[in-house]
């Protein structure tokens, strides 16, 4: 009896320690420091972030799969006869996997606020866990006796061995105990339930809002990328309208430069032209002149022998004079090359 006291004070007083850190974790929750601002993280933070998370629950559910498949088999082999080194070496490995259980849990906790399964999960683990090993003292406590150790073992009902329920007491004569202590533990279980609920609800609100934010971040992405993409088509609309432009630069440039080359030829030509005129024109002025002196020599002699009849101009001396003062007339100045404005 005074073990069982004993186990059903441990008992109260791990109950009590979860639900004051039940409570003391919805409080925290429910109530955030009003200087506390929310921190966000980049996307490459938030990955990260999400990556590590992912990895301790993986790891969490390992562990709590070994935990399991050892809790079943330490209930198969109670329920049997075994050797008192086996049920030792059990209990060993019950208590190593369930403090796995709670250490992965823990790491899970700092980085993220764990959801109702794995909580449930690790109350399951903490009540079936005291369960067995105290089914495996009882057993060692009554090896020699048979018929004790099969009233003291005692499990929960089929299906329910890995439920979050309040464990059963056990131990010898424990039946009256359970059904005097049955109400204390349902108050117990309503409180605790009563608490997960409020954790529940303001995980839900907390998750509708992070899910709004996220929503909102999607929009906004999108009208990024879009804004983004016309500014993209934009640059490319500019860049085939400058390159357009420089083409038709390029043109316009090479237009002016054969302009530039016509004009010289232009100027070439009629320089040549001249100088062509000009030459031909000396040639006949010389070839002028010198008919002139010759006739002028030839009327002096035709003047000494008739001096009878009155001089009369020659008119071929008078058509050379004639055409030699129109050529000199009608000759083109020496053409001076154009200043560039500028302006083609």
């Amino acid at each position: 009896m005074e073990q069982m006291t004993d186990n059903e004070t441990k008992k109260a007083d791990l109950l009590k320690d979860s639900n004051g850190a039940a409570l003391q974790q919805s409080s925290e929750i429910e109530e955030p420091r009003r200087s506390q601002r929310t921190r966000r993280l980049t996307e490459k933070a938030q990955e990260l972030h999400d990556n590590k998370s992912k990895k301790l629950q993986d790891r969490f559910t390992n562990t709590y799969d070994k935990w399991k498949v050892t809790a079943k088999q330490a209930k198969k082999v109670i329920n049997g006869t075994p050797s008192i080194e086996v049920v030792q070496e059990l209990m060993s490995k019950i208590s190593c996997a369930s403090a796995d259980v709670k250490h992965s849990y823990e790491e899970l906790r700092k980085s993220v606020p764990p959801c109702s399964e794995i909580r449930r999960r690790v109350d399951t683990c903490d009540a079936v866990s005291e369960i067995i090993l105290k089914n495996a003292s009882s057993y060692l406590q009554n090896q020699d006796d048979e018929d004790d150790q099969t009233e003291d073992v005692i499990w929960p009902e089929s299906g329910s061995v890995f439920l979050s329920s309040a464990s059963k007491a056990t131990g010898k004569n424990s039946r009256s105990s359970i059904s005097a202590s049955s109400s204390s533990i349902k108050s117990r279980q309503s409180s605790l339930s009563s608490i997960r609920r409020q954790e529940a609800a303001a995980e839900l609100a907390a998750t509708q809002a992070a899910l709004k934010v996220l929503q909102e971040i999607e929009s906004e992405q999108q009208e990024l990328d879009n804004l983004e993409e016309e500014d993209r088509k934009r640059m490319a609309l500019q860049e085939e309208e400058n390159v357009a432009r420089k083409k038709a630069l390029e043109e316009k440039r090479r237009q002016i430069e054969r302009l530039q080359t016509v004009k010289k030829l232009s100027v070439a030509k009629a320089r040549l032209q001249v100088y062509e005129q000009e030459a031909s024109s000396d040639e006949e002025i010389a070839e002028l002149l010198h008919n002139r002196g010759v006739e002028r020599h030839q009327s002096s002699g035709v003047k000494r022998s008739s001096h009878e009849h009155p001089p009369q101009a020659d008119s071929a001396t008078v058509l050379a004079e004639a055409i030699a003062e129109s050529i000199n007339v009608s000759r083109l100045p020496v053409p001076e090359p154009s200043v560039f404005t500028g302006d083609p």
